[in-house]
C-alpha cells in the first residue's frame, strides 16, 4: 500500500505542498474549521503506572494519523500521486521566488478548475522571507486531486535554501474520489536534504498530540506497521513501534495489534488492543514495571 517517510533527498523540498487522500472506507469532511496546533510537552515522557495507558492509547490514534486510510479529523493520507505532485510543484520553485506574487493557476491548476497563486516574497537578497501559496478549487494537473486552501512558506534565508525553511498547512483540505480529508500539518527543514513532518490532531481524550518522523506502510484492516515519534500533549515524547495496528471498531482506536514505545529518559511500555475495544499493556519505570 502506501509508504511515505519524513526525511528525503533534496527532491523533497516542497513534497509536503499537496498531500493526498487515499483508499479506506470513505472520505468525510476531515476536520472542523478551528486549527489543531500543538502546544504541549515536548520533554522525554517519564512512563509510570499512572500514565502508561492514557500514553498507550493516544499513540494508537496517531498510527492512522501518520499513515491514514482514514477521513478522521487532521488526517493525513498519502498515496501514490504524491511523487507527481512533488515533481509538478519542486518545478516551480524558482517561480514562487519571484520579486512578485503571481497566478500559478495555469502552472498547477487544470484549465477552468480553480486557481493558485502566490504573495509577493519581497525583492530581499538575502534573509528571511515569507510566501503565502493559496489554492482556491484547484485540480492539480493530470490528477483527480482538488485542493483548497493556504499553504505558509518560511524561508530562513532566501539567497540559501540549505539554511532551513518551513511550510505550515491549516484546514488544507485535499478532495478526490474517496472524499475530503482537511490536514493541519507542517514540514520543517534544516537544510534541502533533511526535512520532518508534524502532524497535529485533537486526540479523543480531548487533548491536541503531534505525531511526527513517521514512516508508516500498512492499511486499516490488514494492520499498519512502522515507527514514528509521538508527542502526548501532557506527558511529552515517546517512539513508538507499531506491530499489525487494525483500525475498524474502536472509532479512532485500533481494534487489533500491539505498539511498543520508549521514552530516551530510559522508561518504556508496551500496549495490545483487542476486537473488543479493551487494552492491555506493561510500563517499566526503570526501577519498577507493571502491567495494566
Amino acid at each position: 500500500m502506501n509508504f511515505f517517510k519524513h526525511t528525503s533527498s533534496s527532491a523533497i523540498l516542497l513534497s509536503a505542498f499537496l498531500i493526498s487522500s487515499c483508499g479506506g472506507s470513505g472520505g468525510g469532511d476531515g476536520g472542523g474549521a478551528a486549527s489543531v496546533s500543538f502546544a504541549g510537552n515536548t520533554s522525554p515522557a517519564a512512563f509510570d503506572a499512572d500514565n502508561a495507558e492514557a500514553i498507550g492509547t493516544a499513540a494508537g490514534e496517531a498510527i492512522q494519523i501518520a499513515n491514514a486510510s482514514t477521513g478522521l479529523p487532521t488526517g493525513i493520507a498519502v498515496n501514490d500521486n504524491l511523487t507527481e505532485i512533488n515533481n509538478a510543484i519542486i518545478s516551480q520553485l524558482d517561480v514562487f521566488m519571484l520579486p512578485a506574487g503571481i497566478d500559478m493557476s495555469s502552472q498547477l491548476c487544470s484549465p477552468g478548475s480553480g486557481t493558485a497563486s502566490t504573495t509577493d516574497p519581497g525583492s530581499a537578497q538575502s534573509g528571511p522571507v515569507n510566501i503565502t501559496i493559496t489554492f482556491n478549487n484547484c485540480e492539480l494537473t493530470g490528477t483527480a486531486i482538488t485542493v483548497n486552501g493556504t499553504a505558509s512558506m518560511h524561508i530562513n534565508d532566501i539567497s540559501n535554501i540549505d539554511l532551513g525553511f518551513s511550510i505550515t498547512y491549516t484546514n488544507f483540505k485535499v478532495t478526490d474520489i474517496n472524499g475530503t480529508t482537511t490536514i493541519n500539518m507542517s514540514m520543517v527543514c534544516t537544510s534541502a536534504s533533511a526535512c520532518t513532518f508534524n502532524s497535529d490532531f485533537m486526540g479523543a481524550d480531548g487533548t491536541i498530540h503531534r505525531v511526527s518522523e513517521f514512516s508508516v506502510y500498512g492499511n486499516a484492516t490488514d494492520g499498519f506497521n512502522g515507527s514514528a515519534t509521538f508527542y502526548h500533549g501532557s506527558f511529552g515524547s515517546v517512539d513508538i513501534t507499531a506491530t499489525n495496528v487494525t483500525y475498524g471498531n474502536c472509532g479512532s482506536y485500533p481494534d487489533g495489534g500491539m505498539i511498543t514505545y520508549d521514552s530516551t529518559d530510559g522508561t518504556s511500555g508496551t500496549i495490545a488492543f483487542a476486537s473488543d475495544c479493551s487494552v492491555t499493556g506493561t510500563w517499566n519505570d526503570g526501577v519498577a514495571s507493571g502491567s495494566f
